[in-house]
């Protein structure tokens, strides 16, 4: 089964809060997912900006296919914006576990966990999945690649023509 599905959540997820924050900053504040990144990036445009940009760069490293992945230097760009994707998601699922574990959600208001946990999983789902997607597209490129170096220093023999590059 093909799990980009999950990439593509992600990515519409974070335009939908870029959209949030940009339009309703005081709201997108008291969202939990969104406050822990909005304060450690200083501004709600700036985190706006950031997740229109990393979606944008991850939307292009999934859809651009194998005419990314022939070009080694763009693969690792490929990577890079799906790794940035991913840290995203883990900032919004830590600030999603604070408040399971504290009890209560960040306007102060306690509410039983187990209605925490059914309004915060979402988000510690996705982060916790979001490597399986990434790993289903990125690995085997990783894996051939380095089964061709291995193969190709197996095949390595001092004084042999490879000896000499």
């Amino acid at each position: 089964m093909r799990k980009q599905w999950l990439i593509h959540v992600a990515i519409w997820q974070h335009l939908i809060w870029a959209g949030l924050l940009i339009f309703a900053p005081t709201e997108a504040y008291r969202v939990t997912a969104l406050r822990l990144p909005v304060d450690l990036l200083g501004d709600p445009i700036t985190t706006a900006i950031c997740y229109v940009c990393v979606s944008i760069l991850t939307a292009i490293s999934v859809w651009a296919g194998d005419a990314m992945y022939r070009h080694e230097r763009l693969w690792y760009l490929a990577l890079l914006a799906c790794v940035a994707q991913q840290f995203l998601l883990t900032m919004s699922a830590t600030g999603s576990v604070w408040v399971i574990a504290q009890g209560r959600l960040l306007g102060g208001m306690a509410l039983p966990r187990g209605r925490l946990i059914a309004g915060q999983e979402i988000y510690i789902l996705l982060a916790l999945f979001h490597p399986l997607a990434v790993l289903e597209i990125f690995a085997p490129t990783v894996l051939g690649r380095a089964w061709e170096r291995i193969i190709s220093l197996l095949k390595w023999r001092p004084g042999s023509a490879q000896s000499a590059r």
